[in-house]
């Protein structure tokens, strides 16, 4: 599990996805979008109640409710001076589900790339080798 620098709320603030934490978060956006992680992924656009559970869940360490990160969230994307998007406050959220490791090599050192080595190359292929067999 790695955590991914998220300053949109604070200085020097990271999100992050334990186990629990994928559980609960899955948990709460299948019930809103039915929908899980893996397919959330894929999708470009988040719902905004997806991204703000997002933050509540994987900000966990900072002791926010969900109301203060829709507050916060609104108030970025309010601010013309911040330049501010849903895709633009989705990404920590993706990069953070795909550093916890639970959806595999391959998709971890696509968003990771500079971390890999050529022994990682070399597992990441055998990893793919076993899922087409």
């Amino acid at each position: 599990m790695k955590t991914v620098k998220c300053n949109y709320f604070g200085d020097n603030e990271y999100i992050m996805f334990n186990i629990s934490r994928l559980m609960e978060f899955e948990a709460a956006i299948g019930t809103t979008i039915g929908t899980t992680i893996g397919e959330l992924l894929q999708n470009p656009n988040w719902p905004i109640n997806t991204i703000i559970t997002g933050y509540f869940i994987g900000m966990k360490q900072y002791k926010r409710n969900a109301q203060k990160y829709y507050e916060l969230c609104g108030k970025l994307l309010s601010d013309e001076s911040q330049d501010m998007s849903l895709l633009a406050l989705q990404a920590p959220l993706m990069k953070a589900l795909v550093a916890s490791g639970a959806f595999g090599s391959k998709m971890y050192y696509n968003m990771f790339p500079e971390e890999m080595t050529e022994d990682d190359k070399l597992a990441v292929e055998e990893e793919g080798n076993a899922i087409k067999n």
